[in-house]
């Protein structure tokens, strides 16, 4: 069985950060000046983008950047890219442009018109991610230090194959959806509650996971399409759900019986 409640110092530190920034608007958003917008209709008008044209900018972490024994601790923040290929075609048959942003050492992404894969243009420039970040209809992408960017310019993110205790760095309009915990000795996906219940809740490095004989799956193209539906319906305000006071509902309960014992404690 998993501890129950171990001791944990960044509990308090946690919970302060969460009240302090997340429980209201936020006090300061970027916005680019009018050389950076004039920047960015260059950089616009150089990717082949029309002016007008909405977008999406797109980031999938993969090994290279990082790649050397002393980073394996987080490689399960690791995605393929071609899981995100029919979330990326239904943006395009929705009218958006798509901004792969990244380095050389990705995989390059699938072919289409209206996708640049930024890095691998010859007309790249440092400048990209934070333009495209500041101006996108929303960031599409996994955990890594690129999703940041949005969030300095309120631009909503979705983050996909995300571990459950990353999801305190969101806001009102980001969605997280998580990797799915395969318990090995029960032979079986663990519950929510299971999760944020227990230790597990507070790991995030590779060999943790592995002394307790947890393997992290990663999000499958279907439910990664789905989560990318439901962001711009949810953005649009046309998202409806039967079900979906209920999940709320009984999530806020598990979450609320986790805080409540944590504070016990």
């Amino acid at each position: 069985e998993y501890t129950l409640f171990p001791p944990f110092r960044g509990d308090k530190l946690r919970a302060e950060f969460y009240l302090k920034y997340h429980n209201r608007p936020l006090d300061v958003v970027y916005s680019l000046n009018e050389e950076e917008q004039a920047k960015g209709r260059n950089l616009r008008e150089a990717f082949g983008i029309p002016q007008e044209a909405k977008t999406i900018t797109l980031h999938c972490r993969e090994p290279g950047y990082l790649n050397h024994p002393s980073y394996a601790y987080h490689d399960h923040r690791d995605s393929d890219i071609e899981t995100f290929y029919p979330a990326v075609e239904w943006l395009i048959d929705q009218g958006y442009w798509i901004v792969r942003i990244g380095d050389k050492s990705m995989k390059r992404i699938m072919t289409h018109p209206k996708i640049v894969d930024a890095p691998f243009h010859q007309d790249y420039t440092p400048f990209v991610e934070p333009y495209f970040c500041a101006t996108n209809e929303f960031y599409l992408g996994v955990p890594s230090g690129p999703s940041s960017i949005p969030y300095c310019y309120g631009k909503p993110t979705i983050s996909f194959n995300s571990i459950l205790q990353w999801a305190i760095f969101g806001f009102e309009r980001d969605m997280w959806v998580f990797k799915k915990y395969w318990s090995k000795p029960k032979q079986r996906f663990l519950t929510f509650e299971e999760v944020i219940m227990s230790h597990l809740f507070h790991l995030a490095r590779a060999e943790e996971f592995a002394e307790c004989e947890v393997e992290l799956m990663d999000n499958t193209p279907e439910e990664i399409l789905g989560g990318t539906q439901e962001m711009l319906a949810r953005l649009r305000g046309e998202y409806k759900h039967e079900m979906d006071s209920k999940i709320q509902s009984h999530a806020k309960t598990i979450m609320k019986k986790c805080n409540y014992m944590r504070q016990a404690m």
